[in-house]
């Protein structure tokens, strides 16, 4: 906390990514993820934590994910796999999984749902431990997932599939960002496409378990202290997709028990302006 206090006086009231108690506290004007690049130590030790949490922590496991969206019904559909990892140089039915690093999302949801077709997408190098990953997989598995290098930042180049999923993502980057990366994607969204977005979705302050809530607070506070970012209650994501594009709405947020994240599932909303959903 040391850390975030100086950083509050040095730059005050900042969303650069490259303005945090991180930077204060490695004494460097790179941002977390550019600075894990010139840290192979760092780095190393941050993929180990994140494939740690996505297999083995309960409340982060990505197992959550097949519960907590209707996979079955989308049928033959294609999925854009966006994952955390792929405008990062962290090392995170037509659907696709935006920043899928290794792959695992994606691979997870093609063995369980045999008409899914899922695109992944992400940077050159995590993108080639994907492809390693890939060729070990069975033949009716592979045939099934395409890998895309793809930059977040950049538009989307899958258009009209039926959903795009973003998983653990937004939450590292400040709204600005953050509404650049959805901007990228609500342009390429047709009529019937979803955006999935599995992430933290904060409770009313004392509206639920005391443990749980503390747990998610201090994610709160991780995510300002290394990316000038934040976990969002829920007026926080509908307010951030608002900014993003008015017609993109949110449809429903499932947690599933036992996960700490949320799915929200949000559409493109041609209608009149109606009275939020929540």
């Amino acid at each position: 906390m040391t850390g975030l206090i100086q950083a509050t006086e040095k730059w005050g009231e900042t969303s650069a990514t490259n303005e945090t108690a991180y930077n204060i506290v490695h004494n460097t004007e790179l941002s977390f993820f550019e600075h894990l690049k010139t840290r192979p130590d760092l780095n190393e030790g941050f993929q180990a934590y994140m494939k740690s949490r996505a297999v083995s922590h309960t409340g982060s496991n990505v197992e959550h994910l097949l519960n907590a969206f209707d996979w079955k019904a989308l049928g033959q559909a294609q999925v854009v796999d966006v994952s955390s990892h792929l405008n990062s140089p962290r090392l995170h039915a037509d659907g696709i999984q935006i920043g899928g690093s290794s792959g695992s999302t994606s691979i997870m949801l093609a063995t369980a749902f045999p008409l899914l077709n899922i695109v992944i997408e992400d940077l050159p190098e995590p993108i080639e431990n994907a492809k390693a990953r890939l060729s070990d997989l069975p033949s009716d598995i592979k045939s099934r997932i395409e890998i895309k290098a793809y930059d977040f930042f950049t538009p989307q180049p899958v258009r009209n599939a039926d959903v795009y999923l973003l998983r653990t993502i937004l939450h590292d980057w400040p709204d600005a960002d953050a509404i650049k990366i959805l901007q990228g994607i609500v342009a390429a969204m047709g009529p019937s496409s979803r955006l999935l977005i599995m992430d933290m979705v904060l409770p009313k302050p004392g509206s639920g378990s005391v443990t749980f809530e503390a747990a998610l607070r201090q994610k709160d506070l991780t995510m300002i202290q290394c990316f000038n970012a934040q976990e969002r209650e829920v007026e926080e994501w509908s307010a951030l997709l608002t900014k993003a594009d008015p017609r993109l709405k949110i449809q429903a947020i499932e947690r599933p028990a036992g996960s700490e994240l949320s799915v929200i599932e949000a559409t493109l909303d041609e209608s009149p302006e109606e009275a939020a959903w929540f």
